[in-house]
């Protein structure tokens, strides 16, 4: 709630970037109405200028957003 009410804030307004495996958007999670609000709200606030969420593909190996690359295979 308090990251809502940061990315809510009008002046100034702040800026987000999300990334998002794929695979969560795929997960069952609270039934197919949830999800639904789920997507619908991403979408909306992924449509803010000051918001930016990217969806990485599952196919995707490791990339700059998925950890400590040093700790990668």
């Amino acid at each position: 709630m308090d990251r809502q009410k940061l990315l809510d804030r009008q002046s100034p307004p702040v800026a987000a970037t999300s990334l998002i495996e794929e695979v969560v958007l795929h997960r069952p999670v609270g039934g197919a109405a949830v999800m639904k609000r789920q997507l619908q709200r991403l979408f909306e606030r992924g449509s803010e200028p000051h918001i930016q969420i990217q969806i990485v593909p599952t196919g995707t190996g490791v990339y700059l957003g998925f950890g400590r690359l040093d700790d990668a295979p």
